[in-house]
């Protein structure tokens, strides 16, 4: 009698609701998914955890923050000449 749960396959990249980092197949396929590198990937894991839609608002929320720190630097929170 086979089982109810197919076997997860390199081919289909497994469970693509997770992240496996020890699985360098799973890791490229979401650098490439997410456009980050390794390393943001695995802060990214590490800070949110292994599901891939909470990596994804991480991710997300990590790139409205660096927008937010570089409009201020270059002049405030109305961009280089303030407000008009």
């Amino acid at each position: 009698m086979g089982s109810a749960y197919p076997l997860k396959t390199k081919r289909d990249y497994g469970d693509k609701t997770r992240i496996d980092m020890n699985q360098s197949y799973q890791v490229a396929y979401w650098k490439e998914r997410f456009g980050v590198t390794e390393q943001e990937l695995s802060e990214a894991v590490r800070a949110a955890g292994a599901l891939a839609s909470k990596v994804e608002t991480y991710l997300k929320s990590k790139d409205a923050r660096q927008l937010r720190r570089a409009a201020l630097t270059l002049g405030g929170p109305h961009g280089l000449w303030g407000a008009q």
